[in-house]
């Protein structure tokens, strides 16, 4: 789909991609975009993975993106999109599930996200980059069962950080980290 298919067939759109350029060019290497409840930060953030994301089966192909973006604010800066769009691999995190009355409900709810997450990037357990010990890793964070045990909690704690640096290994590029719902 394009932007253009939901501005005709959905209520209307209002073009604020530019914030993608501020984004990735504020010269942080940590960005927290705050935004009151119901008010899009979830779109906002789906839309900067859209436009970084590298495609897993030919990195380098932007036609999806050139597709999708054609026509909004950020296509106007062409030396900008050649250097970001489609050239990242993005680990993208919703905590929004991860939630409950106690520790040990939230750390469930959280081991499900994990399973999750661990399942969509699978395909990384054939990368020739990462290493048996980083396939294991990977492996474990599949299993529920695994990550349950009191004796594994170290597996939970590490997951992001092993999981962009497997992005990383892979891709042989830096990894956008985008987490939302996390307070």
């Amino acid at each position: 789909d394009s932007y253009e298919n939901l501005r005709m067939n959905h209520r209307p759109y209002i073009d604020r991609t530019a914030f993608i350029v501020s984004v990735m060019t504020s010269g942080s290497p940590r960005n927290v975009i705050t935004r009151p409840p119901h008010s899009n930060k979830t779109l906002l953030l789906d839309t900067l993975k859209t436009f970084l994301e590298v495609n897993p089966t030919a990195p380098g192909d932007t036609s999806r993106q050139r597709a999708f973006f054609a026509g909004l604010k950020v296509t106007e800066n062409q030396p900008f999109c050649d250097a970001f769009m489609g050239r990242f691999p993005v680990f993208s995190v919703s905590l929004r599930t991860v939630a409950g009355s106690s520790f040990e409900t939230a750390l469930a709810a959280l081991i499900n996200v994990i399973v999750s997450l661990a399942a969509e990037h699978d395909d990384l357990l054939q990368s020739p980059r990462l290493s048996e010990d980083d396939k294991r890793y990977l492996q474990r964070c599949l299993s529920r069962k695994y990550l349950q045990d009191p004796s594994h909690v170290m597996v939970v704690k590490k997951f992001l950080s092993r999981m962009t640096t497997f992005l990383a290994k892979h891709y042989d590029r830096r990894v956008v980290l985008l987490i939302d719902d996390w307070d």
